[in-house]
């Protein structure tokens, strides 16, 4: 019964100290207009790609830039409405490294 016991305990705390938190990315290439806050333009394409390990969401700007994210809640939000022309408005927090929280993307050109 002890055996069982440890055995258990060990597999327990084992699991537990390779649990990791997943860490996402939002960020990109400033476009030349960029600033601190809200900026808005227009899309120009939206791609994904997988690295392997991540799956990675790109939003294009007409005119220069682009932003990424490898969080999918972000993503599953923003593709319907990444299409040609339509607009968009992205937070940014930082532009060296440019970093952003909050990307929408509006259903009209």
């Amino acid at each position: 019964m002890l055996k069982s016991i440890l055995l258990v305990t060990v597999i327990l705390f084992g699991s537990l100290a390779i649990a990791e938190a997943q860490t996402y990315v939002n960020s990109g290439l400033a476009g030349p207009q960029t600033t601190l806050g809200w900026n808005f333009g227009h899309a120009s394409h939206c791609s994904i790609y997988n690295d392997g390990s991540n799956t990675w969401f790109f939003a294009f700007a007409q005119g220069g830039g682009y932003g990424y994210t490898n969080n999918p809640s972000i993503a599953a939000v923003v593709a319907p409405g990444c299409q040609t022309g339509n607009q968009f408005a992205i937070h940014v927090v930082s532009l060296n490294p440019f970093l952003w929280d909050i990307l929408v993307l509006y259903p009209f050109k």
